[in-house]
């Protein structure tokens, strides 16, 4: 987790923060392999791809997001890697998103498409997740 020191953030050896300008710059499928491997060896990790969110937490759960529309899909659970539906170009992804999502006061609210059911999951890096959807959307 992130600890606070003279006003700079301080990750952890084994976080990543990558953050790339397009969609073209990036292979999306490679990316969701990149941060389930890090969900399945417990590293937190935030790769921010606009416009896209991929992270991954200590627990072994991945998540993609698309901030702009507050889609989410779970890419894996406990480890253990899910299915997902992605069609990938060269310039787009068309992508088949499980839930909606929202984030605040610590939580991590999914909403799933289907049942309308709401899930909250406490314990993720919500503060961290929404700093950089803040910078993607400055930016």
């Amino acid at each position: 987790m992130m600890k606070r020191k003279k006003g700079k953030r301080r990750y952890r050896s084994k976080t990543r923060l990558q953050v790339q300008e397009s969609l073209s710059e990036v292979n999306v499928i490679r990316e969701i392999d990149t941060i389930v491997e890090s969900a399945q060896m417990g590293i937190f990790r935030i790769i921010a791809i606009n416009p896209f969110v991929f992270f991954s937490t200590e627990s072994g759960d991945a998540w993609m997001l698309d901030p702009a529309d507050e889609l989410a899909m779970q890419l894996a659970r406990v480890g253990d890697p899910l299915p997902y539906l992605i069609h990938e170009s060269a310039n787009q992804a068309a992508i088949v998103w499980t839930s909606n999502y929202r984030i605040g006061r610590g939580l991590f609210e999914i909403i799933d498409r289907n049942t309308g059911g709401i899930r909250t999951i406490y314990g993720y890096p919500t503060v961290e997740i929404a700093e950089i959807i803040a910078r993607m959307e400055i930016s």
